[in-house]
């Protein structure tokens, strides 16, 4: 059946592929995880397995809150969910959606160790969160594997803390490789999913799926609660494309190629003149966009980007998301039943968030200075709003600390005045206010909010 609803090549707008696909992007440097060697086992027992990789799986208790700036109010409560060390001084994966409310996160290591953690950035357009541990060091770690070389009937093992129960270890089999369709939450997300019949429940979530190496080959993220062994895991090489920007950046800055496409069905693309229905067909051009500029046109359909080919429609919004702002790439195109080569800059998605989100950090460090305030800029490139600072971290000694701020918050006015950037936001804040109290106006989501804290 044909599906002619047209999807925008947008991160927050449709679902993309990241099965077999890594970053386009040329070089990359080396990273700071380590990559396991996917020798396999005999699979008669998990045993070893289990000894071997369960000191890096990680318990979270998480307090949540849905932002509200007054205390004890009915949106706070506290989470539950897992993920795993990937570096000995403590940073650890886990979802977006296990962190994304936190006020305060504690990792529990099996030994029962505790440790504060802080949100070091968070991607929601995958469901993938990079923590760190803070003050953890010599920590027993998981290699990332290669989820590409995974095969229906492969065995897979999880381990988490379903329902609160600390380090559950199951096991089945991977069931299917490649699920696009789902869609947990309701989010949109990339995805391409892999599913396995190892028990998942709540709780799981962020919790890792391994081979029978002890290697992490996915995230574990979503269940299918109207059924039974169905769950569902983000493939690690997908994780492995954005986690360098989480770590440097605290988020992830998404291109476009600006074009609506749709999925090709056999009698389309015999329409267009194509032997197999394969690719993305342009239904749509965003006018003053990358296509519009490269002279893409309704009716194309775009085969590969630069080397990797689009084998379905869904592959190619997660191809150009995470290829890089203003990188040229080169499309593969069939057009007058001919292929032909267009070259175009990607730009910086529109819409996509600027900021990390909420960082559950427990400190800054102890230097008693900017009323405690640790805030970085607002990237301008490709925005029209009127700019501002995005807080960071808020140290429990500063003043602003029981305003109502948040990280995440993004300042753009200091006792009513603008603030477009960094040197604005000093500058005002060292200005003595009559009232001997700075009052700030903040973009917080959709909304805009004043909070108001005494001047140490």
């Amino acid at each position: 059946m044909r599906r002619a609803a047209a999807r925008i090549v947008a991160a927050l707008a449709v679902s993309g592929a990241c099965w077999g696909l890594g970053a386009p992007a040329a070089a990359q440097e080396a990273p700071f995880w380590v990559n396991g060697a996917s020798q396999g086992g005999d699979g008669r027992s998990f045993a070893g397995l289990v000894q071997q990789v369960g000191p890096a799986v990680v318990s979270l208790e998480v307090r949540l809150s849905d932002g509200s700036p007054f205390p004890g109010h009915p949106g706070e409560g506290q989470g539950q969910g897992s993920g795993f060390v990937i570096t000995t001084d403590g940073y650890a994966l886990t979802n977006n959606h296990v962190i994304e409310k936190a006020q305060e996160i504690v990792a529990v290591l099996g030994d029962g160790r505790r440790f504060s953690a802080r949100v070091v950035g968070a991607d929601p357009s995958s469901d993938v969160a990079l923590i760190q541990l803070m003050g953890a060091s010599g920590l027993q770690i998981l290699p990332l594997g290669d989820s590409d070389r995974l095969r229906v009937g492969d065995w897979a093992v999880a381990i988490g803390s379903p329902l609160g129960l600390q380090s559950t270890v199951t096991a089945g089999i991977v069931s299917a490789t490649g699920r696009r369709k789902v869609n947990p939450g309701h989010q949109k997300l990339y995805s391409n999913f892999i599913q396995t019949d190892a028990s998942i429940n709540p709780g799981n979530s962020g919790g890792p799926l391994l081979n029978t190496a002890g290697e992490v080959i996915g995230i574990n993220t979503a269940i299918n609660r109207m059924g039974q062994g169905i769950g569902f895991a983000i493939p690690i090489n997908m994780v492995k494309t954005i986690l360098p920007r989480l770590r440097a950046e605290g988020f992830v800055r998404r291109s476009w190629i600006g074009i609506m496409i749709q999925e090709l069905d056999r009698d389309l693309a015999r329409s267009f003149g194509l032997e197999q229905a394969a690719g993305a067909l342009v239904t749509d051009v965003v006018t003053g966009g990358p296509g519009d500029r490269a002279g893409l046109r309704p009716g194309d359909v775009i085969l590969a980007l630069d080397t990797h080919k689009i084998e379905n429609s869904e592959d190619l919004p997660w191809l150009a998301s995470v290829a890089g702002v203003k990188r040229e790439v080169v499309l593969t195109v069939w057009r007058d039943a001919a292929q032909r080569k267009v070259r175009l800059q990607l730009a910086e998605m529109p819409g996509a968030p600027a900021a990390p989100p909420a960082n559950a950090a427990p400190e800054v460090p102890a230097k008693r200075e900017g009323y405690g305030l640790e805030v970085r800029p607002l990237p301008r490139e490709g925005r029209d709003d009127p700019g501002g600072v995005v807080v960071m971290r808020i140290a429990s000694w500063s003043p602003a600390h029981s305003s109502g701020l948040l990280p995440g918050d993004v300042i753009v006015e200091v006792g009513g005045k603008p603030v477009v950037g960094m040197d604005d936001f000093h500058k005002l804040l060292k200005e003595r206010p009559r009232s001997g109290v700075h009052r700030v106006k903040v973009r917080r989501a959709r909304s805009t909010w004043f909070f108001a804290f005494p001047q140490d």
